[in-house]
């Protein structure tokens, strides 16, 4: 019988497993808690009011977060209506 060598995916993951993972930056993470604007995070193994500890987030908050994320754009018939070209004199 073989063994199944493919490993299932982390259902948690750290900062650095999600930068690597999904390409967001770890800066823009912490931005993003501090902030309130990031995916849902976790954090363990810290004295509850002290520093320490580590964050963790969901793997499927995370792709649910970047998937609520705004996407490409339209195409703009007047370029001059969003960027107004300078006056000449």
């Amino acid at each position: 019988m073989k063994k199944n060598t493919e490993t299932a995916p982390k259902a948690y993951l750290t900062e650095t497993e999600v930068s690597a993972r999904y390409g967001l930056g770890i800066r823009f993470l912490r931005l993003a808690r501090m902030r309130g604007n990031g995916p849902r995070w976790a954090k363990y193994s810290g004295a509850l009011g002290k520093s320490g500890g580590r964050v963790i987030y969901k793997s499927s908050d995370i792709e649910i977060w970047i998937a609520s994320r705004p996407q490409g754009g339209e195409a703009i018939d007047r370029p001059e209506a969003v960027w107004p070209q300078k006056e000449t004199r």
